[in-house]
């Protein structure tokens, strides 16, 4: 179900969706609520929703914030106005179990699945808009790699490139390095971090006199090669009809099988807050008297 039985106990309800929550929080309070001291922010739903409520479903209820659900909100509180989610691990980890049903744990290190990750950022995106830096990819891409799962579509593709690790050997002096650097020439060819070459060794630019053609003779690889899980992928997102046939014996299908659990899970989160923001429509749609 996408909501309880009776709609005035949906702040106490398990499923209420992160972003439905801050919809009628804004509808009903504008953008001052997200400056209120917690305790107020508390008082004022209950108050306000519990006549709000009785008024346009002709049955009293007073209403209630559980604890599940005011980790919800503060979650989303600090979305809007900090952006410590997109740029720290410490930070993205406990919002993506609020945003999970699950009351984070601020002193113990709750590793995301990949399907509670999927969901968080599929959610995010709905909110606000901003760029991930490379620490919280990092943390995407161990957390992903722990379950086993080295191919990582959207909402996650922004960590795709830490989970993959491409590296390259040059096949002129032999140096074998991470692929990590725009111009694709071997760092050692080029003396890009080499003192006696060049003093501007840490500008990442090849040294002074190196012609253009050196250390470009690279082979590219992959730590983890996500290519064959990708078309694999692709393909099962093309099918339609009966559940794909997954063999516990060919990898890129155990790593399918585990990435379709968690793109179910995000879309039926998805689909909660279809049908919530669909009961709450009257309220949503429009600025509270």
């Amino acid at each position: 179900m996408a909501l309880p039985e009776a709609p005035a106990l949906f702040f106490g309800y398990h499923d209420a969706h992160p972003a439905v929550l801050a919809g009628l929080l804004f509808a009903q309070f504008g953008v001052d609520w997200l400056e209120w001291d917690s305790e107020a922010l508390w008082y004022e739903i209950e108050q306000d929703f519990s006549s709000r409520f009785q008024m346009h479903y002709s049955r009293p209820h007073a209403v209630t914030v559980s604890a599940l659900n005011k980790n919800k909100i503060q979650a989303v509180r600090n979305l809007l106005v900090a952006d410590g989610f997109w740029s720290v691990w410490e930070v993205f980890s406990p919002l993506t179990q609020a945003l999970n049903n699950n009351i984070p744990d601020f002193f113990t290190l709750q590793q995301p699945t990949v399907a509670q990750m999927m969901a968080a950022v599929d959610m995010v995106s709905d909110i606000r808009k901003h760029p991930y830096e490379e620490e919280v990819g990092r943390f995407v891409a161990a957390s992903a790699m722990e379950r086993g799962v080295w191919f990582l579509p959207a909402p996650l593709s922004f960590a795709q490139r830490l989970v993959a690790q491409p590296t390259y050997v040059c096949t002129d002096c032999g140096n074998e390095d991470d692929d990590d650097l725009a111009d694709g020439r071997c760092d050692v060819c080029v003396g890009r971090f080499d003192p006696d070459m060049d003093e501007r060794s840490l500008n990442l630019k090849p040294a002074r006199g190196i012609p253009d053609d050196v250390g470009r003779n690279i082979e590219r690889h992959f730590k983890n090669d996500p290519r064959a899980v990708a078309a694999r992928w692709r393909q099962m997102l093309g099918e339609t009809g009966e559940e794909p046939d997954l063999s516990d014996d060919v990898p890129e299908d155990v790593v399918c099988a585990k990435l379709l659990v968690a793109h179910n899970y995000m879309m039926m989160r998805r689909q909660q807050e279809a049908e919530q923001a669909q009961e709450f429509a009257w309220l949503l749609s429009k600025k509270a008297a």
